[in-house]
């Protein structure tokens, strides 16, 4: 891969069941870039190495425009979410309200996980 892809994130629920798109495509995965980006997509395999990454109750939400970034309130972690697509606003809201209710829905908040896929580029 020479497309600047350094590492793929799963959506994944509390079970391990797949977090789908709101068009339920399939599952949404989230891919940086080596400029540190993160872009939500949509991909149909997830066949690699994974390792896992905790979105606790002390995560914040904050939106504007097509971004959406994540934060601990230890400041220790921080992701950011581009929607690339002609409906970025919908998808955004869609995704933060999504990720509220999974985390509200589990009883132990830390354990909703992103499930990481680790990609060697070039």
């Amino acid at each position: 891969m020479n497309c600047g892809v350094v590492s793929v994130y799963e959506l994944r629920s509390e079970g391990g069941k797949e977090i789908t798109d709101v068009g339920c495509r399939g599952p949404l995965f989230l891919v940086q870039t080596r400029h540190k980006e993160l872009w939500l997509v949509v991909l149909n395999q997830s066949s690699f190495g994974i390792y896992h990454t905790i979105v606790s109750e002390q995560t914040q939400f904050q939106q504007q425009d097509r971004y959406l970034t994540l934060t601990h309130l230890d400041n220790q972690c921080l992701v950011q979410f581009c929607f690339i697509s002609q409906s970025a606003n919908e998808e955004c809201t869609n995704v933060v309200s999504r990720l509220r209710r999974e985390l509200s829905d589990t009883v132990r908040f830390g354990r909703l996980l992103k499930q990481a896929v680790t990609y060697c580029s070039m």
